[in-house]
């Protein structure tokens, strides 16, 4: 038994409207993307489609999670802002220009720290994790992307790599074996929800190998 995608109500296979409310059943196509739940951090489109090949969809996206760019930025962001504070309560006998080079150092440190969290920001909106119903890809790159990608035929395991603090905040690395592609190594680095992200994959590659048979 499906369900109406207009009203939920349960239709049988062969049903070419739904009983309840009149409504065409609509049918998947075997060309259209695996239907699986959605990790999508942000609105879709991470991929672009002109990368796609012909009849190849994209069955799931997502990115890293964002936080684990910025956090050591972050922290040298506010040590730079202790220093330049704590250079204002030096004790006025000690000589002004001292004083001033240590609030620049402050500046200074929170300037750089700004400008790296905005790089990481930029390489953490071009890097994203793609499965589509033929292969996995793995984008990265701001100016110049590199994409590197493995059929799924190759796909032998996918397994994933949590580090203790990844235990306590839900993200971890997925991993990809391959086979006859040993000098690739595809990994997608500090996902969400990285076994929920495993079983994804495992079922888009199951669908893959049923259509295949």
């Amino acid at each position: 038994m499906t369900k109406c995608m207009n009203c939920d109500a349960e239709v049988s296979e062969t049903d070419r409207f739904c009983r309840s409310c009149g409504k065409e059943i609509a049918r998947r196509e075997a060309s259209s993307p695996i239907e699986t739940e959605s990790v999508v951090y942000e609105s879709p489109g991470m991929i672009p489609r002109e990368i796609l090949a012909p009849g190849e969809n994209l069955s799931f996206e997502t990115r890293p999670v964002l936080w684990l760019f910025l956090v050591g930025p972050a922290m040298w962001a506010i040590i730079g802002i202790v220093i330049a504070i704590a250079a204002q309560f030096i004790p006025k006998d000690v000589p002004s220009a001292v004083i001033t080079a240590i609030t620049w150092l402050g500046v200074a440190i929170i300037i750089v720290a700004l400008i790296s969290i905005a790089l990481r920001i930029l390489r953490w909106r071009y890097t994203a994790y793609a499965a589509t119903n033929r292969r996995i890809i793995c984008q990265k790159g701001i100016i110049g992307k590199s994409y590197v990608d493995c059929p799924l035929q190759k796909v032998q395991t996918v397994y994933v790599q949590i580090p203790v603090l990844g235990r306590i905040f839900g993200f971890g690395t997925v991993r990809f074996a391959t086979a006859g592609a040993a000098w690739i190594e595809i990994h997608w680095e500090n996902v969400k929800e990285p076994r929920r992200v495993q079983r994804m994959l495992s079922e888009i590659m199951d669908a893959y190998r049923r259509e295949a048979a």
